[in-house]
């Protein structure tokens, strides 16, 4: 401490050497080595080789990750097509299990007399067209071949009627057969009402009816 001649006040004063200057400067330096040595890497020189490295490890990843992708599509595909071969194989043994049925019912009718039809179908295979699907068979006793022909008639309920028109020289449907027969075909309607029933009149050689039915046509009306 030392005492001023004027105003009779103490004041501190401090005498900093240059070498105690330099010390502290020494000291900050030091430490800001320190922090440097844990914090910054100390193979600087690396750096490349483990970012060429990580995107190597990228680029295989991204590689395995596209071929499980496409092994799994490709399953996938395998898949589906398997599905469609059952599906296609469940509808041909469907439609094979329905032949045998017809063939097993036509053997039937075969033990008894008379030629008849067996089975009769009729739908609307759009709405401007009658698709029909029907059987006739005859006994074993009648002559080893027979002909005759069928009669389609359109029907409404409110009591229209319209003969379709099926035959080349006359509306009859012919037919020659010698165990059985499949008839199918369509026909176009093109009239302004819409029939719901069909009646079948079959008629042997000569013209005269063996028997007639009638058949709902499926599908519905508009």
């Amino acid at each position: 401490m030392v005492l001023e001649p004027y105003g009779g006040k103490s004041v501190r004063r401090f005498n900093i050497s240059i070498g105690r200057i330099f010390l502290i400067i020494l000291i900050l330096v030091l430490g800001s080595s320190v922090v440097t040595w844990f914090y910054v890497p100390h193979n600087v020189s690396s750096l490349p080789s483990r970012y060429y490295q990580l995107q190597q490890s990228n680029h295989d990843t991204s590689a395995k990750l596209a071929e499980s992708e496409g092994e799994l599509s490709l399953r996938n595909a395998q898949i589906n097509a398997l599905k469609a071969e059952l599906k296609k194989a469940e509808q041909h043994t469907d439609t094979l299990t329905q032949r045998i049925r017809v063939y097993e019912s036509i053997l039937e009718a075969r033990k008894s007399g008379g030629i008849r039809i067996l089975r009769a179908k009729a739908r609307w295979s759009n709405p401007a067209l009658i698709t029909y699907d029907i059987v006739v068979v005859k006994s074993g006793n009648y002559p080893r071949r027979v002909s005759g022909s069928l009669r389609l008639v359109a029907r409404s309920s409110d009591g229209k009627e319209s003969i379709l028109h099926l035959g080349k020289d006359a509306p009859e449907l012919p037919y020659h057969m010698e165990t059985h027969t499949f008839l199918h075909g369509s026909y176009a309607w093109n009239q302004d009402w819409r029939p719901d029933h069909l009646l079948i009149i079959h008629l042997n050689r000569q013209g005269k009816v063996r028997e007639q039915t009638e058949i709902e046509i499926q599908g519905g009306t508009t």
